[in-house]
């Protein structure tokens, strides 16, 4: 017998993975009843510790979907005539709902226990995790009040798994390890990550300060060149480029000889090397030549300079500019020139006035000229290309004397030379912008006059 109830409610199954004795601590660890129904379309998250650790990561659940029908049958046992003891069974079945998604926890991976915990002199184990995550407003306040509670360094798991299973394929040999020549067996069948990006490869000559340099570029390196075409004339430019100059920075030949710049890249490992650290870092060396047995190389030596420090990060930065673009005064935090400048290496579009498309439209340069803004917030620079006064008189004397060799850190300078170049280029940039700050006021108050 089959009943018919026409107003059938909707179900979710949800296989828990454990014996449920309070189904209220069981539903708060799904997110309560609010989390369940949000996630009708997709996966429940179970975290056991979801309000009191923030360190744990939820397990997710898979959902399968289908047409189901809950039935509730009962069977109903009827006494039979007095003179005969046999019963009469029937069975009545009820409709209750339909059920349209089932979650199922059983082949989930369990990547989520993981609490602060801190070993003891006696073995066992504390809780810290009242020190690390405040519970109220005092106690994150206290943080920044001297004296500043020492606390132990705390290293949260770098990462997670990614995968919501289990996966062997980890644990599988490399398609080399296979024996191809059984009948039967191919690549194709036992490849593994067969969507994954195939390597770079590369064929530059990379040298560090102490290795010994190479005299010509590998086959492979000339190998790659010649298969691909280029335009006779950038051979020609680069070429002339290192007959010129034994040394150089990729930036400076691409900014010197206007060339494009993945030519440059192409086309380098046929004509020089890569010096990837020393006093020639970051330099492409031509072959046949070793600065370390050249003592005029002191040149070429290069230097980073961070103009950056001397400004405000970019949030920083937007922060200040919205500040005097919005507030009546604001004008007064920073110098124009400075702003300028932060927003020509910021690379934000903003128009103003002409003075600011002029200092936009600069072109880019690889050298460091007196009262002239860097292009970049950050620039590594040749010795010969700074060009200086104080920085060339500095130069000239401090050059290590009855020197026969290089140094493996300070080249064919002395020692801390470096460090007295960019205190020097410091003044020199501060100088530069307080300089086109007052010529800035002064047009300003033409302008007013």
């Amino acid at each position: 017998m089959l009943s018919e109830n026409n107003s059938c409610e909707e179900f979710m199954a949800i296989c828990y993975p454990g014996i449920v004795k309070n189904v209220d601590k069981a539903l708060e660890s799904l997110g309560g009843m609010k989390e369940i129904e949000k996630h009708n379309t997709r996966s429940l998250e179970l975290n056991f510790h979801r309000k009191s650790n923030l360190f744990s990561r939820p397990v997710l659940s898979k959902r399968r979907e289908g047409a189901f029908l809950i039935i509730r049958a009962r069977r109903l046992i009827q006494p039979g005539p007095s003179s005969s003891k046999q019963t009469t069974n029937s069975v009545q079945l009820d409709v209750v709902g339909t059920l349209s998604s089932i979650h199922d926890f059983s082949s989930s991976l369990f990547d989520f226990q993981y609490l602060p915990m801190r070993k003891n002199e006696d073995g066992q184990y504390s809780e810290i995790y009242s020190a690390l995550v405040p519970s109220t407003k005092e106690q994150a306040e206290r943080w920044f009040i001297p004296p500043i509670p020492d606390q132990e360094l705390f290293l949260i798991p770098f990462s997670f798994t990614r995968l919501c299973t289990s996966s062997e394929s980890i644990l599988s040999r490399e398609v080399a390890n296979y024996d191809l020549e059984t009948p039967g067996r191919t690549a194709e069948s036992v490849r593994i990550g067969d969507s994954a990006r195939k390597n770079r490869k590369t064929h530059t000559h990379m040298a560090i300060a102490t290795d010994e340099f190479p005299a010509e570029p590998s086959p492979l390196a000339m190998k790659q060149v010649n298969q691909n075409t280029f335009d006779p004339a950038v051979h020609e430019a680069l070429e002339k480029a290192f007959s010129e100059r034994p040394m150089w920075l990729k930036y400076s030949l691409i900014v010197k000889l206007k060339l494009d710049e993945r030519d440059v890249k192409r086309l380098l490992p046929k004509f020089a090397f890569h010096i990837i650290s020393g006093p020639w870092g970051r330099n492409w060396c031509r072959y046949k030549y070793d600065p370390r047995e050249d003592i005029n190389s002191w040149k070429f030596q290069t230097m980073h300079f961070p103009f950056f420090r001397f400004g405000f990060s970019f949030s920083i930065f937007i922060c200040l500019l919205l500040l005097i673009l919005l507030v009546p005064g604001g004008e007064s935090v920073l110098s124009e020139a400075f702003i300028k400048w932060q927003i020509k290496v910021s690379s934000i579009g903003i128009r103003s006035s002409k003075e600011w498309d002029k200092l936009l439209t600069m072109e880019p340069t690889f050298e460091y000229t007196e009262g002239c803004l860097p292009p970049l917030r950050s620039m590594w620079y040749q010795m010969c290309d700074i060009h200086l006064p104080a920085v060339e008189e500095l130069l000239s004397n401090r050059l290590s004397e009855n020197q026969t060799e290089s140094h493996p850190t300070d080249g064919w300078l002395k020692s801390g030379t470096l460090d007295e170049i960019r205190e020097l280029i410091k003044l020199d940039f501060k100088k530069t912008i307080d300089t086109l700050n007052v010529k800035a006021s002064e047009s300003k108050a033409n302008k007013g006059d």
